[in-house]
C-alpha cells in the first residue's frame, strides 16, 4: 500500500433535514503509512499537502465526521494532542480508526466523541479498556491484537453490535465486569487464553462459564469467535453441542461456520 493523506470536505444534516455546510470544513482525514510520529508531523503533513490553512484565519475550525490514521507511530500522548487541537473539532465524529499505530492506552479525550459509531484500535499496545463509557451511540469496537486482560469499561453500550477482542491476552472473562449487550451480533474472542489447555475438565468448565455468560449478558448474538483458545483441544460435534443447550435467541454461526 502506497502512502496516503487525503481529504474529503462534507456536509451533514440537521433535524429538518436540512443541509448545513460549514465553511466547507465539514471534512473527512485519512492518513495511511507517511511515517508520523508525532502531533506535529500530522499537523506538518497536513499543510504539506494543502488540505488544511491556518493562515488566513486564526480561529478557522475543521468539523471532522471521518478520521482515519492507519500504520503510522503516533502513540496515545501524541494523539491526545490531537484531538486538543484547536482547529479540529470531533464532536460530530461518527468514525475513528486508529490501525496499527503505537497506542499504548485508550486517551481521555477519546470519552468526548460522543456521537461516535465506529472506533477501531486494532493492532496496538494497549492493556486496558478505558475512556469509554461516554461513547453510548458506539456500534462497532474494534480492539483486535492489543494487550488487554479484562473485559471491562463498557458500561452503556446498547447500541454496540460488533466487538472485536481476538488476540488479546484474556484468560478469563469476568461476570462481575461483562456489561448488558442487548443489541450485540457479534464478538470476537478467538486467539486468547481462555480455558486450560493440559486439564480437559477444567477446559469444559471454563467453555461452560463463558457460554452462560455470553447467553445471560449477550442473549442476541448471531455470531462467535472462540477458535485458537485451549478450547481448541475440545472435540468440536461436543463444543457445538453444548453451545445448542445455551439461551442464545438467534446465534447461528462459530468462527464462521454455521452450527446446523
Amino acid at each position: 500500500m502506497n502512502n496516503y493523506c487525503g481529504i474529503k470536505h462534507n456536509t451533514i444534516e440537521n433535524d429538518r433535514n436540512q443541509e448545513i455546510t460549514f465553511s466547507n470544513n465539514f471534512i473527512d482525514i485519512t492518513i495511511i503509512r507517511n511515517h508520523l510520529k508525532s502531533a506535529d508531523d500530522f499537523l506538518k503533513n497536513l499543510k504539506e499537502e494543502n488540505l488544511i490553512n491556518l493562515n488566513d484565519n486564526k480561529n478557522q475550525k475543521y468539523f471532522i465526521k471521518e478520521f482515519s490514521v492507519i500504520k503510522n507511530f503516533l502513540n496515545s500522548l501524541e494523539l491526545s494532542k490531537i484531538l486538543n487541537f484547536s482547529f479540529l473539532t470531533f464532536e460530530n465524529t461518527t468514525y475513528f480508526d486508529m490501525t496499527a499505530t503505537e497506542l499504548t492506552f485508550i486517551p481521555k479525550e477519546i470519552n468526548n466523541l460522543l456521537n461516535l459509531e465506529t472506533l477501531i484500535l486494532n493492532y496496538n499496545k494497549i492493556c486496558k479498556i478505558e475512556n469509554l463509557v461516554n461513547l453510548s451511540k458506539l456500534k462497532r469496537l474494534g480492539l483486535r491484537s492489543n494487550r488487554i486482560r479484562e473485559i471491562e469499561g463498557l458500561e452503556n453500550k446498547n447500541n454496540l453490535q460488533i466487538l472485536t477482542l481476538s488476540c488479546n491476552l484474556l484468560e478469563n472473562i469476568d461476570d462481575e465486569n461483562f456489561c448488558d449487550f442487548p443489541s450485540l451480533n457479534e464478538i470476537g474472542l478467538f486467539g486468547n487464553f481462555l480455558g486450560d489447555e493440559n486439564n480437559k475438565e477444567e477446559n469444559y468448565k471454563q467453555l461452560d462459564k463463558v457460554l452462560d455468560l455470553l447467553s445471560r449478558r449477550a442473549s442476541n448474538l448471531s455470531s462467535i469467535y472462540l477458535g485458537g483458545n485451549h478450547f481448541l483441544h475440545l472435540d468440536q460435534a461436543d463444543l457445538r453441542k453444548r453451545i445448542k443447550e445455551y439461551n442464545f435467541k438467534s446465534l447461528n454461526k462459530l468462527d464462521g461456520q454455521y452450527l446446523n
